[in-house]
């Protein structure tokens, strides 16, 4: 399964570059500090953190079986799910498993990718978007899965979402050739350019690491987290603001760690990382009730799972060992969502409340 990429502080100033406005305005730069001590109590039992858990078998395609899930996208009626790698294909199904529709269209031609790296639903239309970071296009389709139409970008994407009728887009901080150096790129649909937010820090130039899914949707806000970062943001109204510090203390890599290793391969940097004991590969998930997050420490082999409760201040910490459990990849309110792998099989999804004492 796709690990979550790296991390690193910066505490940049989050000043609104709009394109469509000649005005800024000041933000809030420093969000809630959530602290962790990864030296703490770590559950190692999944069932001990689990008030409940029920698990929904994914009805197979016979043409098209699962391989990896990369992300997972949950409405009251379906259950929408992206495999990158395997099957290269997005899956809808309904709320008890049967799958109603597959969209499957690789190559080069009309209506095709060469890969789905992401995917999000156009509540507007009810369409269902596919980025294909190779070819720079966005393609929609209908929820029958008959392509209607792409937008083609003349800049890399690295994820998107889709909020109100605009295209919010994450460049990552790869600037090779780039004009503007931001994170997030706001597009309207006919792909003019509303706002560019977020500047890069330039130690962490060329560095294009990424959280496995770095934009997601609560409410009326998009949350974002930045390559390399231990922070995440919220968008809205074209404008953004830090939300969260998430504060490992020493056990997170500084500035200086960056600086000194700008020229080296991105794989010796996550050697480096986890061979000087930070934490690393850090990812998120947020509901109206908890703030997820999930990372490597002290174990290549087993993810860290934290949760913190917004409403009472507590937090969970559990270090998962199953490699047939994947990390949490949805939340619905105080629902997770896990998928367990099998080998003769469509993976099961796995949905458990949280136990706390």
């Amino acid at each position: 399964m796709e690990i979550v990429r790296l991390f690193s502080l910066f505490g940049v100033l989050c000043i609104i570059i709009s394109c469509s406005s000649t005005q800024k305005k000041e933000i809030e730069t420093t969000g809630k500090v959530i602290k962790i001590d990864v030296s703490g109590k770590i559950t190692e039992n999944f069932p001990d953190i689990a008030q409940s858990i029920s698990m929904l078998k994914l009805e197979e395609s016979n043409e098209y079986p699962i391989g990896e899930i990369k992300k997972i996208l949950l409405t009251n009626r379906k259950i929408y799910i992206l495999d990158q790698q395997g099957a290269k294909s997005v899956f809808t199904y309904n709320r008890n498993g049967t799958l109603e529709n597959v969209i499957h269209h690789v190559g080069l031609g009309v209506g095709e990718y060469v890969s789905p790296d992401d995917m999000d639903l156009d509540k507007e239309s009810n369409n269902i978007v596919i980025l294909d970071k190779n070819i720079r296009k966005l393609l929609f389709y209908s929820e029958e899965g008959k392509f209607l139409s792409d937008l083609r970008l003349d800049f890399y994407v690295n994820a998107f979402t889709v909020k109100n009728g605009n295209f919010i887009i994450d460049k990552g901080n790869d600037v090779y050739k780039r004009t503007d150096f931001n994170y997030i790129t706001i597009l309207n649909r006919n792909a003019d350019n509303i706002a560019n937010v977020l500047p890069i820090p330039d130690f962490l130039n060329q560095m294009a690491i990424s959280p496995n899914n770095p934009l997601q949707q609560l409410k009326d806000t998009v949350l974002y987290m930045p390559s390399l970062n231990n922070a995440i943001y919220k968008i809205y109204d074209n404008m953004i603001e830090k939300k969260y510090d998430i504060d490992f203390g020493a056990k997170w890599p500084k500035r200086d760690f960056f600086e000194q290793r700008k020229n080296d391969h991105i794989g010796k940097i996550a050697n480096d990382i986890a061979n000087n004991g930070y934490v690393g590969f850090l990812n998120f998930l947020e509901s109206n009730t908890y703030l997820h997050l999930n990372f490597y420490y002290n174990d290549r082999n087993s993810c860290v799972w934290y949760f913190y409760n917004k409403t009472t201040g507590q937090s969970i910490m559990f270090r998962n060992t199953n490699k047939d459990i994947s990390q949490p990849v949805a939340v619905e309110e105080t629902t997770f969502v896990c998928v367990r792998y099998t080998e003769n099989s469509n993976p099961f999804l796995v949905f458990f409340d949280l136990k706390w004492e």
